[in-house]
């Protein structure tokens, strides 16, 4: 007896870019299978990091999506869903592609896959017929080096730990958002945020250790309206820095930043 699945394909392409030098160039921004169980799905490819819900996301005009109070980034990955009834438990493994961590050598993916294990996601949601709502907590683990400038070998690596906690109330024609984010090394999510050399470990050898750079974010909104919509988008992110001192180079996003505020008032048709 043979079990046939027959997945689900998703492709998603634009011709945006990824920087500015690459204005309105080829970008895959999602490609993935499916399978889907009674109660279990499994996603294999790249898609929204579990940190960016889309059912809680700002559906602001501007299209930076609620940056930098929003984590924001695409992920090759494999996800587990499982279902329970309106609850649902969510496990995702990651990579980087486009949107990858600062070091040593700039941004880049190379950090992550150094540390051999992936950046790791667990998250559960509560899906009823007027209120979402969910939290997640996401752990990513960094190896800046493998070979330090005096050309020993090094392991020394930055682990940090994430949280994310978001709601979504819907009230006859009114919708109400708002989401919180507290963690570190975010940069990646193009958040504030990141790395630092807490101190050296060997001088002669150029090992070191780090810190991660710590943020916090809030943001809310407000919505009502079909045919034309009027909404109003408020946000806050603030750069905690370390909690030791910082003896060395940092890597970051935002890293002369202390706080950021932004508020919006649209209507669209």
């Amino acid at each position: 007896m043979f079990l046939v699945l027959k997945p689900l394909h998703y492709l998603k392409v634009s011709f945006f870019g990824h920087i500015d030098s690459d204005i309105n160039g080829f970008r895959l921004r999602h490609a993935m299978i499916k399978f889907d169980w009674t109660n279990t799905s499994l996603s294999i490819g790249q898609y929204w990091h579990p940190m960016f819900v889309p059912e809680v996301s700002p559906g602001v005009v501007s299209y930076n999506t609620g940056v930098p109070f929003q984590p924001f980034s695409r992920n090759p990955q494999i996800r587990l869903v499982q279902s329970f009834d309106k609850l649902k438990l969510i496990f995702v493994a990651a990579s980087q592609r486009d949107f990858s961590s600062p070091g040593p050598s700039g941004f880049s993916s190379m950090y992550l896959r150094e540390a051999i294990i992936p950046n790791l996601h667990f998250q559960i949601q509560y899906a009823g017929s007027s209120f979402f709502a969910g939290a997640g907590v996401d752990y990513k683990k960094l190896v800046p080096r493998i070979v330090t400038a005096n050309n020993y070998k090094t392991d020394a690596a930055i682990n940090s730990i994430s949280f994310i906690g978001y709601a979504k109330l819907i009230v006859n024609a009114l919708t109400f958002k708002v989401e919180g984010v507290y963690g570190s090394n975010l940069a990646d999510q193009l958040m504030l945020g990141g790395y630092a050399v807490k101190s050296t470990i060997n001088a002669v050898t150029d090992e070191v250790e780090y810190t991660p750079l710590k943020t916090f974010s809030v943001w809310g909104e407000f919505s009502t309206g079909k045919d034309v919509e009027f909404g109003v988008f408020g946000g806050y992110a603030m750069n905690l820095g370390a909690d030791d001192n910082v003896a060395g180079q940092s890597y970051n996003r935002g890293g002369n930043i202390e706080s950021v505020s932004q508020g919006i008032t649209q209507i669209t048709t």
